[in-house]
């Protein structure tokens, strides 16, 4: 809680963005939230919710945005890009889990 966070990435791979996130909230062993406070949004505020799921968790991200672009294009270009940014994080963080499970004996819950 109050934590705050500086990320820098090239978006598409050419335009760099600088990133300032604050941690707003935070429940142990339960979810977190940080919200932008410079970045490529007007606003911007990210939950990170792990729920207790049979022998492992239930992971969700909440994102709540507003871009400079206006609704509809909020809605039609931006709101589809991060579904895919979300969908490939997480990919990426059950393929992470599973290796570090392979090598510890302990079974990711599917």
């Amino acid at each position: 809680m109050g934590g705050t966070y500086d990320f820098r990435w090239l978006f598409k791979g050419v335009l760099p963005v600088r990133w300032t996130a604050f941690v707003d909230s935070y429940t142990e062993g339960r979810e977190f939230s940080d919200i932008q406070m410079r970045g490529m949004f007007r606003y911007y505020h990210h939950t990170h919710t792990c729920e207790p799921h049979q022998d492992g968790c239930f992971y969700t991200d909440t994102v709540v945005f507003r871009s400079v672009l206006g609704s509809r294009l909020d809605k039609l270009v931006l709101l589809p890009q991060l579904r895919k940014l979300f969908g490939f994080r997480h990919q990426r963080m059950s393929a992470m889990l599973n290796l570090l499970a392979a090598g510890t004996g302990i079974r990711r819950a599917e």
